[in-house]
């Protein structure tokens, strides 16, 4: 049996608060387990039923709405009219989103989240809960970072052979860098059909490990050389040519306006986009 219990709130625009448990400690029977399943599919019901048709075409609406920010973006030329993330099927992927304040991060987040996590059980963990770009009826949004959420989806689909497909998307929470949690999130919870979707406003924000074994990395525009220079050393400097100095202006040049870098990290390719806002 469980030796302990946790209150944690999740909140939604338009609706009250509701109050879901998390257990912090270490042993659980089958039957805990298989309710706690049960109480996460629930919730993700009861969201879907609250609203009604009208409501749920005008969700369609904006969800459309958020196919059309990614715009045109080029390189050589080409013309690239989305981003297609590296997905293994089999397991959890994760995506790191680096960029300045207000250069596109959070839209381009949701985004993903629309395209590719939809239908998964999702949790957004962000300090600024009520962004507009946050308005999706099925997110469970929490306050704050909180781990013992992540270890419940670990445990439920340890206990049922991964029989859920669960989501953590994690917006410019930037204090958590040593937290043991976010490290194993990264880098082996994926194996519990647990992706994440993390923003950060630099690199160094997540341990090295953790930038390590990330499937998909993608760089918005920085306000720092250093952060550019950064970047360009670890992960851009084997496609590029020339001084340190023309690197960090083509770097400028790709992430001005909205503009970002898609590296997949997984078949070493580059592709160029630009948010449109």
């Amino acid at each position: 049996m469980s030796t302990g219990k946790k209150i944690f709130y999740i909140y939604d625009k338009g609706l009250k608060k509701e109050v879901f448990r998390t257990f912090s400690t270490k042993k659980y029977t089958d039957d805990e387990i298989n309710k706690l399943s049960k109480e996460w599919v629930e919730a993700v019901e009861k969201k879907n039923k609250e609203y009604d048709e009208n409501k749920f075409k005008l969700a369609a609406e904006k969800a459309k709405d958020f196919q059309n920010k990614i715009n045109i973006a080029y390189e050589n030329e080409k013309v690239i009219n989305d981003i297609n993330l590296y997905l293994d099927k089999n397991t959890g992927n994760t995506t790191a989103i680096f960029g300045s304040s207000k250069k596109g991060k959070t839209t381009l987040l949701m985004y993903l989240y629309n395209k590719y996590y939809k239908d998964f059980i999702t949790v957004l963990f962000s300090e600024n809960k009520h962004i507009n770009s946050y308005n999706d009826k099925k997110l469970l949004k929490a306050i704050r970072f909180e781990p013992n959420i992540i270890e419940m989806m670990k445990l439920i689909n340890s206990k049922t052979k991964n029989k859920y497909d669960f989501c953590v998307l994690i917006d410019d929470i930037i204090d958590k860098k040593f937290n043991t949690i976010l490290h194993k999130l990264i880098l082996t919870y994926r194996n519990s059909n647990i992706s994440t979707i993390i923003s950060l406003q630099n690199v160094t924000l997540l341990l090295k490990s953790a930038r390590d074994n990330i499937n998909n990395m993608i760089f918005f525009g920085f306000n720092q050389d250093e952060e550019i220079e950064r970047i360009i050393r670890k992960y851009l400097g084997s496609y590029l040519k020339g001084t340190v100095e023309d690197k960090i202006k083509w770097y400028k040049e790709k992430t001005k306006d909205y503009q970002f870098i898609y590296l997949n990290t997984k078949e070493n390719k580059l592709s160029f986009h630009k948010l449109n806002i």
